[in-house]
């Protein structure tokens, strides 16, 4: 089984954001529980019950590499419970354990293969933009609420999506 998503962000927390009088922190963090072969799926544990992470050994459901290249709906079924982890797991980290004024951006970095997501899915991915300070969301004006962006909502290049946030929130003017 690969590393946890919520031990990930766990050993983040301890190590970085818990710190006494620390300064703040921008942190880019590669989760891994929506890539193939979204089994075991470690289960979703209380926040406090993470520890070193060695509970998830036995707090797990599905097989290793439980991959059958020939049943396109176990892979989609496995795919799409991974994702609920996943967005549960981050979802839960920012509402119970990241504390104000915070922004996290959650991106997407590519669809799954053709077998879950079909041949002629988009190369575009969702972004989300959380906060409990509604000042650092308005640079984000247009978007969507809630977690399906809607046809109205922006569209943006990755590169795009960098320089507006580099604009948004940098005191050099500068920043193109």
């Amino acid at each position: 089984m690969t590393m946890p998503d919520q031990y990930v962000l766990s050993a983040f927390h301890q190590r970085e954001l818990a710190l006494p009088n620390r300064r703040p922190v921008m942190a880019e963090i590669a989760l891994n529980s929506s890539h193939l072969p979204w089994t075991p799926r470690p289960h979703f544990l209380p926040w406090e019950a993470i520890g070193d992470g060695s509970v998830f050994t036995t707090a797990r459901e599905g097989q290793e590499a439980d991959i059958d290249w020939l049943d396109a709906s176990k892979m989609k079924g496995n795919y799409e419970k991974a994702i609920t982890y996943a967005i549960k797991t981050v979802f839960s980290y920012a509402e119970s354990q990241v504390k104000d004024p915070a922004l996290v951006i959650i991106v997407g970095d590519h669809q799954p293969i053709s077998m879950v997501a079909g041949t002629s899915a988009s190369h575009e991915v969702p972004v989300h933009v959380l906060s409990r300070d509604p000042s650092l969301l308005e640079s984000f004006e247009g978007w969507t609420d809630g977690l399906m962006p809607g046809t109205q909502s922006p569209v943006w290049r990755m590169d795009a999506m960098r320089g507006h946030i580099l604009k948004a929130y940098s005191d050099n003017e500068q920043v193109n």
